[in-house]
């Protein structure tokens, strides 16, 4: 196999270094790529209020459930009992 091509496998000295970049690079800001995800758009207060909203929604779930005889109470009391 002494006659067979072989590829080259280190670098050779007028190769440029590998922290070498051609171009510029951007840099991402990962708070704000998180920002855009968990939707920006909504202010501050409204956010908040949705989030609160869904905890509150499912208590109110539950005691109306409860109430009706939808749960029973001996095996899921009501919230506000």
């Amino acid at each position: 196999m002494s006659g067979a091509p072989t590829a080259a496998v280190g670098r050779s000295s007028a190769a440029a270094p590998i922290s070498a970049i051609d171009r510029p690079v951007r840099l991402v800001d990962p708070g704000a790529t998180a920002a855009v995800r968990h939707g920006a758009q909504l202010p501050r207060l409204a956010r908040g209020l949705s989030r609160a909203g869904v905890p509150v929604a499912l208590l109110v779930l539950w005691q109306t459930a409860a109430a009706y005889g939808g749960i029973d109470e001996t095996v899921l009391p009501a919230p506000l009992t």
